[in-house]
């Protein structure tokens, strides 16, 4: 018989959530991958990541046919996102040390500025290498956690440096602030003190340490698909947690933040993030089954890392083109009004420091002419 009856046959049987399923398992057995609906094809646990396709394996032989549009989009992604990247982090990081002592830039600051500056390119390098080598998948998703962690709490670094200004009292910093709505829109506008920092940081480190720890549960397939569900609710409460903490801070501090265009850093830094969380866990929901092609085996969570990883770099690649216009040097100083022509007037306030008297003079007649 003709594969389209029996295509249809087989669906008749099914219960419509089965639908979905089926037809992703006839498409692949059209392929020549061997595939059954929810099937566990290949080994699990700690260390059947050896028994996963390499980077030659992968590259050199038959492999499921969604990679022939991975791969050159994953790569795609990755291009865009160094030429925009790779200029930002240069820009930022070879400030000359004269224009460091003429503009007053603090050389600490640098840091944390280069940390989320830099999480684009880093993702989209490692997503890139998920895709064409699919073994490394759970050892490059801790690395992607770690990158993370350190992206939120150097931005929240960041902003405290901005609020502390050069003398880094942030509780001086905070006394001067207009009253606001903190950490609730119906809340009553007041001024926000050191408690409120101290919130912030604990909300973005309880963030660092789950993200860390979801990545390090990912090894053990078996338990994370048994609690899947779970963790997803608890990775995303913790997301937001974290996201509530750094926009109330934003929202505190609007006067110390001025020209720092915080909300752009955030949001292009959180856009990053999202997509790659949200598009691991919502394949985690269609993507059930594993696929052997010959000698290769594919297990259902190295393809949902493809999916991912994939859907990241093309984010990673619009999210390097806004970083470019969020992160400048002019953040490097505590005068951000000031461009970096800036030094041109600093060199020239020594001259007239040296000739008080002329200002003397010029100031006397002033008021002669005036009486």
């Amino acid at each position: 018989s003709s594969p389209q009856p029996f295509r249809l046959k087989v669906i008749a049987r099914l219960q419509f959530p089965q639908l979905l399923r089926a037809t992703r398992a006839m498409t692949a057995l059209a392929d020549g991958a061997e595939l059954m609906p929810a099937a566990e094809l290949c080994r699990r646990g700690f260390g059947a990541a050896m028994d996963w396709p390499t980077l030659w394996e992968h590259l050199s032989q038959p492999h499921p046919g969604a990679y022939k549009y991975f791969i050159p989009l994953a790569i795609a992604g990755f291009l865009v996102t160094a030429a925009f990247s790779v200029p930002t982090l240069v820009r930022l990081s070879l400030t000359s040390k004269k224009d460091q002592d003429d503009l007053g830039l603090s050389r600490s600051r640098l840091t944390w500025l280069l940390i989320p500056s830099s999480a684009p390119l880093v993702i989209a390098t490692l997503k890139l290498t998920i895709v064409l080598a699919p073994r490394t998948w759970k050892l490059l998703s801790i690395l992607a956690a770690v990158m993370e962690a350190l992206a939120f709490w150097g931005f929240l670094r960041l902003l405290l440096s901005f609020i502390g200004g050069p003398s880094g009292d942030i509780g001086s910093a905070l006394a001067r602030c207009q009253p606001a709505k903190i950490w609730c829109c119906c809340s009553s506008p007041r001024v926000p003190c050191l408690q409120d920092v101290r919130i912030a940081q604990v909300l973005v480190g309880q963030f660092a340490v789950v993200v860390l720890a979801m990545a390090c549960v990912e090894l053990d397939d078996v338990w994370a698909e048994q609690h899947r569900k779970t963790l997803s609710l608890l990775d995303t409460v913790s997301l937001i947690l974290c996201v509530i903490a750094e926009l109330s801070l934003i929202r505190a501090t609007h006067g110390p933040l001025d020209r720092r265009k915080p909300h752009a850093k955030f949001w292009t830094m959180k856009a990053l993030f999202v997509a790659n969380t949200v598009s691991f866990r919502m394949t985690s929901f269609f993507i059930v089954s594993d696929q052997r092609i010959g000698n290769l085996c594919y297990t259902a969570e190295t393809l949902r890392a493809a999916y991912s990883g994939t859907i990241t770099s093309l984010v990673a690649a619009l999210v390097a083109i806004l970083a470019s216009f969020s992160f400048v040097p002019q953040d490097l100083t505590d005068h951000p009004e000031l461009p970096s022509s800036a030094s041109g007037s600093s060199r020239s306030s020594p001259a007239s420091e040296a000739n008080p008297s002329d200002t003397e003079v010029n100031e006397a007649s002033a008021s002669e002419g005036f009486a």
